[in-house]
């Protein structure tokens, strides 16, 4: 897995998390307890924050940031789609 500071932001993730080594996740992103994140996808916290539930699953491609001073957070046990893309939100599964 790629983790990256960006700017003095550093990435967390929770012990019992699975970050696929090619997942990139850069800057202020939390990942917490039993997520699984899928090859490909991208966690952005250059600008903003990124907060991943615990539960949460971010498949394969999915890209998710958050633009300047906001935060794009993940209820718990949620699942973000293959390719999908979240900025700046709040997000639930349906």
């Amino acid at each position: 897995m790629a983790l990256y500071v960006f700017e003095g932001r550093k990435p967390k993730v929770g012990r019992s998390s699975y970050v696929h080594e090619r997942a990139v996740v850069i800057g202020k992103v939390t990942i917490g307890e039993k997520c699984f994140i899928g090859a490909g996808a991208v966690l952005r916290g250059d600008w903003g924050e990124v907060i991943v539930g615990d539960g949460s699953n971010v498949q394969e491609n999915a890209v998710i940031h958050a633009g300047p001073d906001s935060v794009t957070h993940s209820a718990t046990t949620r699942t973000s789609g293959t390719e999908q893309s979240f900025t700046a939100a709040t997000w639930r599964s349906t």
